[in-house]
């Protein structure tokens, strides 16, 4: 079972982040009104400050983790401050309120990122089969990258163009996949 919780984690997780990543610079573009010129540059500094946050977050939280032995708690605080992230831009629909979000996501998926990876290590079914379950674990990344934007437009497009409710979506399965994940009993 444990296995399955963090795959299934994995899977609302990465899709919450892959909502709120998406479709940003049609968000900024057409959600902020700033225009597609503009949104292109906007989307870049948005990137790095992502980035940025992911890369702090993942090396502090990792050894973190690591030091405490402990990956249910950094796991479900990652994916809680990446709902926060997309709250904001469901109540706060503004320029600056874009890089916040941005900053708040990059530092709850880089914290996610690290202590999932070495979670899910942790709950491998079988030990012959490490290849193949890692590789399961994986397509928890890929299949939300893919399919997301997809969705994403989709509820964009079924509410007359506003981000609100994609954003609210992504929250919404950030906070699922924290739940699930603290389904998983023999790691702490």
């Amino acid at each position: 079972p444990d296995f399955a919780w963090t795959l299934v984690s994995r899977v609302l997780v990465n899709t919450g982040n892959a909502l709120g990543t998406g479709l940003l610079l049609y968000y900024l573009a057409f959600g902020l009104h700033i225009g597609m010129e503009t949104a292109d540059d906007a989307l870049l500094a948005l990137i790095v400050v992502y980035l940025v946050g992911v890369v702090i977050s993942a090396l502090v939280v990792g050894y973190l983790s690591d030091r405490l032995a402990r990956r249910k708690v950094f796991v479900i605080w990652g994916s809680l401050l990446q709902a926060v992230a997309a709250f904001v831009l469901v109540f706060v629909t503004s320029y600056e309120a874009t890089f916040v979000a941005g900053a708040l996501l990059g530092l709850g998926y880089g914290a996610f990122l690290a202590v999932d990876q070495a979670l899910a290590t942790q709950v491998l079914p079988d030990p012959h089969d490490r290849g193949k379950d890692l590789g399961i674990m994986n397509i928890a990344f890929q299949v939300p990258q893919a399919l997301a934007p997809l969705l994403g437009a989709w509820v964009v497009a079924g509410l007359g163009g506003s981000f609100g409710g994609l954003f609210m979506l992504s929250a919404l399965a950030a906070i699922l996949g924290a739940l699930v994940v603290s389904l998983v009993r023999d790691v702490k």
